[in-house]
């Protein structure tokens, strides 16, 4: 074989690459737009996670103790009130949605002049609160919490997320509290 065909011009290389400018900058350009339009389709994706950690020892206490009294006046019942149940009564209400469509309607994120009948407001609540799910992460072999993902995705461009933190706020507050007022009603039954 001769010098010549196993030979690499880079000059020549640098100079094909230097009269085809045009055409790198334009498929550049493309991708670049490209990657700038995926992007903005791409729904925004707000997250509230709520930890469930262990209760306390005052805690315990006060639990254990409220159940000692409660199993000797329900004798026939054998009820526990522990923090797995009260996890599990937690995620129940969060899964029911009527604490979210409630954080929803005080929250006022739809407002009701916009639609032209009740059957309207309804179903755009309906579909609002179907934006909302929830994921749990059950413990793991490093660490002995479990944790709720309360996760709402919507591909809004102007999200408020002061508005949004503040309704999963009067999401977990008003699920807590329910769980309370049916702890209290099952102890009156």
């Amino acid at each position: 074989m001769s010098e010549k065909e196993v030979e690499i011009n880079i000059f020549e290389i640098l100079s094909i690459l230097y009269r085809s400018k045009i055409i790198f900058f334009f498929i550049t350009l493309a991708f670049i737009i490209c990657g700038y339009f995926i992007y903005n389709l791409q729904p925004i994706t707000v997250l509230a996670k709520y930890d469930i950690i262990p209760i306390s020892i005052k805690d315990a206490n006060k639990y254990d103790q409220f159940n000692s009294v409660y199993n000797q006046l329900n004798s026939q019942k054998n009820e526990v009130i522990e923090s797995e149940y009260l996890r599990k009564l937690f995620i129940e209400r969060i899964k029911s949605y009527e604490d979210i469509e409630l954080a929803l309607i005080n929250s006022q994120s739809l407002e009701r002049g916009k639609f032209n009948s009740q059957n309207e407001y309804n179903k755009a609540l309906h579909n609002l609160v179907l934006k909302f799910k929830i994921k749990e992460n059950l413990k793991n072999q490093d660490s002995d919490r479990s944790s709720i993902k309360l996760i709402y995705t919507d591909s809004f461009d102007n999200i408020n997320k002061e508005q949004i933190t503040l309704l999963f706020e009067e999401i977990i507050t008003s699920a807590n509290e329910n769980v309370r007022v049916d702890l209290i009603n099952d102890f009156q039954n």
